[in-house]
């Protein structure tokens, strides 16, 4: 198993695949992914629906302000 980390910094002047940092260990950037490659169900089609989750949730929380 390996943990993967994609980092954005935002604001920047374009948010976008570009200005996506991908490594093995963080990038600290202000907006943080980490990813567990290599557990049972992980995979691309499990990612974007975690992801589709937490959006709903940010959607609906009163955080980040």
């Amino acid at each position: 198993m390996a943990d993967h980390f994609y980092s954005v910094t935002i604001p920047s002047q374009a948010v976008g695949a570009a200005e996506v940092v991908k490594g093995t260990s963080t990038a600290s950037g202000n907006f943080e992914l980490r990813i567990t490659d290599g557990v049972s169900g992980n995979s691309k089609e499990a990612v974007l629906k975690a992801l589709e989750a937490i959006r709903n949730y940010i959607v609906t929380d009163s955080a980040p302000a």
